[in-house]
């Protein structure tokens, strides 16, 4: 008798920043996700649109100060079906953001 086991969850990490994407990814596969990961929005959706992911996990600012295109990275994730669950991460912290 054969017992299948789940895959793994696939996990999206996206962040400019080497170091984070990184120690994020590291931490993620020791604990049994599978993970990609972009530094940019296109590299995301060009993931997006060609694996299903289980998590997807965003930095808010990817191109510098005013920049926001983790929400665009999100509404990507968003249109996949089944849709992944999202995480939105930010050092940046203001009544705005």
């Amino acid at each position: 008798m054969q017992t299948s086991e789940a895959p793994a969850p696939a996990l999206l990490l996206v962040d400019d920043e080497g170091a984070i994407l990184f120690g994020f990814a590291d931490y993620f596969r020791s604990h049994g996700f599978v993970v990609d990961t972009a530094s940019e929005v296109e590299e995301a959706q060009a993931l997006l649109a060609h694996r299903r992911y289980d998590v997807v996990v965003s930095d808010l600012r990817l191109l510098g100060l005013s920049a926001v295109e983790g929400l665009d990275v999100l509404a990507s994730a968003g249109a996949a079906r089944p849709r992944p669950y999202t995480v939105l991460i930010s050092a940046y912290l203001t009544a705005e953001a």
